[in-house]
C-alpha cells in the first residue's frame, strides 16, 4: 500500500440541517470541527445513467478507498446519510461502505456523484 497511490484529498462534511414549518428536512452541510480530511484513491468500477421524467439524470458511482480511521468508520456506521465527501468542488454522497479491509487498513466508500 504505497502512500503515493492515495493521492485524492477528501474533506468530509456532516448534515446539521433543520426542519421547515411543514416538518420537512432542510439539509445544511457543514465541515467537521476539527476538519475531517482523509487521503484516498479512486478504484475504477462502474458508471450508470438514470432516466427519470423523460430527462437524463446522469450520476456516476464509484469506489473510493480511504485509509482506515476509527472515527470515520464510527460516523458511517451511525448514519452514512448524514456524511458526504468533497474533493475540491465535487460532492460525493456515500451510498454504502465496506470495511475495514486489507487487515484493518482501509475502508471502501461506494459513492454517488451527481452530475
Amino acid at each position: 500500500m504505497p502512500a503515493g497511490t492515495y493521492n485524492i484529498r477528501i474533506t468530509f462534511e456532516r448534515d446539521v440541517g433543520t426542519a421547515d414549518a411543514a416538518g420537512q428536512h432542510i439539509p445544511d452541510w457543514q465541515p467537521f470541527n476539527p476538519p475531517l480530511k482523509r487521503w484516498g484513491k479512486r478504484i475504477e468500477s462502474r458508471g450508470r445513467a438514470y432516466w427519470a421524467a423523460q430527462q437524463s439524470q446522469a450520476e456516476v458511482s464509484g469506489i473510493i478507498e480511504v485509509l482506515y480511521d476509527s472515527a470515520l468508520h464510527a460516523l458511517l456506521k451511525a448514519d452514512r446519510t448524514k456524511i458526504r465527501g468533497k474533493i475540491g468542488d465535487r460532492v460525493l454522497y456515500v451510498e454504502a461502505f465496506d470495511g475495514p479491509k486489507n487487515k484493518g487498513r482501509t475502508l471502501d466508500l461506494i459513492v454517488r456523484e451527481p452530475q
